[in-house]
């Protein structure tokens, strides 16, 4: 329709401060908010049986209209259960 606007979205994860709980290998935290997508630029976590956690460090609080969340294995399998807060 002419004149609508549309909602850009934007990468606000992308290339901020990320830490884990574990990593595993050469899958670094950093990778989960790199951008790529790809079986080579995931985080991936360490053998244990504890929770997992990623967490992204914003410089200033930004506000979330919605995640989009991909493993990175296989160039993007979809992931069933996590949680944003």
């Amino acid at each position: 329709m002419a004149g609508t606007a549309r909602a850009r979205r934007l990468n606000l994860a992308k290339y901020q401060s990320t830490t884990a709980s574990t990593v595993s290998d050469q899958y670094l935290a950093t990778y989960a908010t790199d951008g790529v997508v790809g079986n080579n630029n995931s985080w991936r976590t360490a053998n244990v049986t504890t929770p997992h956690w990623a967490e992204i460090a914003f410089p200033v609080p930004v506000a979330l209209g919605s995640a989009q969340v991909c493993s990175g294995i296989n160039d993007g399998s979809v992931l069933t259960s996590f949680k944003v807060s």
